[in-house]
């Protein structure tokens, strides 16, 4: 390992003891059928995810240890998923629809609820998670290319770290609101600063 530049990304926390006993171990992930990748039906208890042929290989579903290993981030609040959207109309957003349905559950549209957002993306992911690898991999002024832009959430955390942004998005509903999420976010205080610096010379 090198001691000088930039950190890997992998390393998230320190793996101190500290950290390790915040997170206890858990047992093996596998609570359905085994697991066959022969070209059968993948099978885990209600539900089959996958058809047709796949090649042989070991479940990935059968791990354990501790969830230390993994980064946690708290999700978008609903102010947060809504910078920028005041001008989108609402739309109809499906909330615990799975699959083709067959999971069990309910989807919020079939119990009546009232499910109608500015933001319909379904994985808006959290501002500080992306400012965070946006500055892992970017330095200020470098360019982003996001091939699978989304709600947008990378362009954000370009546009307040001074990072140019291109971003790609097949589908037009997403495309709206990424452009006005993006459009909606403020640079950051120190960015505004050095920008105030810099015209003032």
């Amino acid at each position: 390992m090198q001691y000088q530049g930039r950190f890997p990304a992998n390393l998230i926390h320190d793996g101190s003891d500290e950290v390790v006993e915040l997170f206890p171990n858990t047992g093996k992930g596998n609570g359905g059928n085994p697991y066959s990748y022969k070209g059968k039906e993948y099978d885990n208890k209600d539900t089959s995810m996958f058809n047709g042929d796949k090649p042989q290989a070991p479940s990935n579903f059968n791990d354990s240890g501790s969830a230390s290993r993994f980064f946690y981030c708290a999700k978008a609040s609903k102010r947060e998923r809504n910078i920028g959207c005041e001008g989108i109309p609402e739309k109809e957003y499906v909330q615990f629809q799975t699959a083709n349905g067959t999971s069990g559950k309910a989807s919020s549209l079939s119990e009546g609820r009232n499910t109608k957002y500015r933001n319909i993306h379904p994985t808006v992911k959290p501002l500080a998670l992306m400012e965070y690898l946006v500055k892992l991999v970017s330095r200020e002024g470098q360019v982003v290319l996001d091939p699978f832009m989304g709600s947008g959430t990378t362009g954000m955390a370009c546009k307040r770290l001074g990072r140019e942004f291109i971003g790609i998005e097949m589908m037009p509903d997403y495309m709206e609101i990424a452009k006005a999420r993006i459009d909606g976010v403020k640079e950051s205080k120190q960015l505004e600063q050095l920008n105030l610096l810099k015209d003032n010379k």
